[in-house]
């Protein structure tokens, strides 16, 4: 019971740092771009208590978060990673043994691309599904992502999101955890947790399947690199889907939705064919033994 709650412990620690960076940087960033509309709402000496101005008061200053969202997220993320690479680096430890970045077959990356386009179009299939009332709640929080599908979207979602988020969900908390309890208990807690990061509970519904997905991909690979495809794969599906205009015909969809299931069934079967990659064996310390 000890090392479950080491490893637990040490889990949780790294999550924490992370979404405490994350934290940090993007609450830093919301109060130096909202210095000008509380010096201008300052200026203007208005009444806050006024529900008229507090509503515009809160509107701007939701305004000034929606814009920065994108942006923030990026810096934020990037210096998460700088300063868990830093922590590492101090320790002297490689980074690619900190996080489990090893080689894995080449015959396993067209598989786990197609499970990770497929299985988003599934995703998407099902949402699509949900009564009326839950869907707007969820439009409306994911509005700052689909408004403006930029570069810097593309960024933040395509190539920032899997890479940081998998550094420190599966190559951190998920192996840390694993180390004292086990595996199926590590994959249920850090997909949980995984789950709880993306906010909105339907977010955190979906965002925990994918990590169990994720988790029993690492499983299989013994490489955060293979992680880390399958998320690139899974978000890219979501910003191609985008590019299809509302109009779009029902049968479009419909093939969509066909191709998806193929996908994911193809990727699957050709995945579980690949021999399971041996675990690693640690590096242990030569005993230091004192000598005259």
């Amino acid at each position: 019971m000890k090392k479950f709650f080491i490893g637990f412990f040490k889990g949780l620690a790294y999550l924490a740092l992370y979404y405490g960076i994350m934290n940090l940087v993007q609450g830093i960033w919301a109060g130096v771009k909202s210095i000008p509309v509380v010096v201008k709402y300052a200026t203007m000496d208005a009444d806050l208590m006024d529900p008229v101005v507090l509503e515009q008061y809160m509107q701007d200053i939701m305004q000034v978060a929606t814009e920065i969202a994108i942006p923030s997220t990026v810096v934020a993320n990037l210096v998460a990673v700088v300063v868990i690479c830093l922590i590492f680096v101090g320790r002297k430890q490689k980074l690619t043994e900190a996080f489990c970045l090893r080689k894995f077959r080449t015959d396993a990356v067209l598989p786990i691309a197609l499970m990770g386009l497929g299985f988003n179009v599934l995703t998407g299939t099902i949402l699509g599904s949900l009564p009326e009332e839950i869907l707007n709640s969820y439009e409306q929080a994911s509005s700052a992502l689909t408004t403006d599908v930029g570069v810097l979207t593309i960024i933040a979602t395509v190539i920032m999101a899997p890479l940081t988020e998998e550094l420190f969900l599966r190559g951190l908390v998920y192996t840390r955890m694993k180390k004292g309890m086990p595996v199926i208990a590590a994959m249920l807690i850090s997909s949980v947790l995984f789950g709880i990061l993306h906010m909105h509970w339907l977010w955190a519904l979906y965002a925990a399947v994918l990590g169990m997905l994720l988790a029993w991909t690492f499983e299989r690979t013994k490489s955060l690199w293979a992680c880390i495809l399958l998320h690139f794969s899974y978000n890219l599906c979501a910003m191609l889907q985008m590019l299809i205009p509302e109009t779009a015909p029902d049968w479009v969809g419909i093939m969509i939705l066909v191709v998806a299931v193929l996908f994911t069934a193809v990727g699957l079967v050709m995945f579980v064919r690949i021999p399971k990659a041996e675990e690693p064996v640690e590096k242990v310390a030569p005993e230091v033994t004192n000598t005259l």
